[in-house]
């Protein structure tokens, strides 16, 4: 009976030793919350290595392009300071040249049309070369002639602008008469009823056209230069060249001003000009 106990009381010892030798044996105890901590650190550490590594990548591969392509640019020199021949502008071409360059597309050339002579309502013997140097707005009339009248009326307009514009032109509207019904008193008398008022820069002038200055216009301007149904208006440059306002028959006050414009400029250019063709300008940087 003693001997049976003791030999329960010996394997009771045994297994608690073996379980004390299981116990010591195990080197990895359970990852407990700080474990769990470390491990997390280590990772974020890990990726922020990664993410440094990459940018200093990209940094590296840009200075690296940078250089080549600094290889490649060309270098500018300073602008130079000396003066630069240079072309003036071209004023534009002169009625002169030809019909295409000219605003109403037609030219009737110096002529002896120039020097015919017509009568004023004053009684005086005029030409149109009497006028050179200026611009003359030619207005073939009769006093029957309506459409005559429209068209005086524009020029009337135009010539009321050009005062109130204070425009250093020089130009000379000139009342026509060239038909052979009407009598020079009867002429006088339809003038003085229009109260034209002329100045040193603006004249206005009625007169009677001879046989022979129509004659001289129809052959310089053509058959129809005269034919007051289709409200002819000639217009002469400070040249002594002629020109008509064709097809487009009757000139609105706008557009008799762009021609009269138009004239005179080219006028200005050409005295301006003096034949210089080039210029020399100074061109320096700033």
């Amino acid at each position: 009976m003693r001997k049976t106990r003791f030999l329960s009381i010996g394997v009771v010892i045994t297994l608690l030793m073996l379980t004390l030798v299981a116990c010591l044996g195990n080197d990895e105890p359970t990852p407990g919350p700080r474990r769990t901590l470390n491990v997390l650190d280590n990772a974020v550490q890990l990726g922020e290595t990664q993410q440094a590594a990459t940018r200093n990548a990209i940094s590296n591969a840009t200075q690296s392009f940078e250089q080549t392509l600094s290889a490649y640019q060309t270098s500018i020199a300073p602008p130079t300071q000396a003066p630069i021949r240079l072309r003036s502008p071209q004023p534009p071409p002169t009625a002169t040249d030809a019909p295409e360059n000219d605003i109403l597309g037609n030219i009737a050339y110096p002529g002896n049309w120039l020097d015919v002579p017509f009568t004023t309502i004053d009684g005086q013997e005029e030409s149109l070369r009497s006028f050179e140097g200026k611009i003359i707005v030619l207005l073939p009339m009769s006093l029957d002639c309506i459409p005559c009248q429209e068209q005086l009326a524009f020029a009337r307009e135009t010539d009321r602008q050009f005062r109130l514009d204070g425009v250093a032109y020089e130009v000379v509207y000139l009342n026509l008469n060239v038909s052979p019904l009407d009598e020079l008193d009867d002429l006088t008398a339809w003038a003085e009823g229009q109260g034209f008022e002329s100045t040193e820069q603006f004249a206005w002038i009625t007169g009677k056209a001879s046989t022979e200055l129509v004659t001289a216009l129809n052959a310089a301007f053509g058959g129809s230069a005269l034919n007051l149904q289709r409200t002819p208006i000639l217009v002469i440059d400070t040249k002594g060249q002629g020109h008509t306002a064709a097809e487009e028959g009757m000139l609105i006050s706008s557009r008799l001003r762009d021609v009269i414009v138009f004239y005179s400029d080219q006028a200005t250019l050409v005295e301006a000009s003096g034949g210089e063709t080039e210029a020399t300008e100074e061109v320096t940087s700033q």
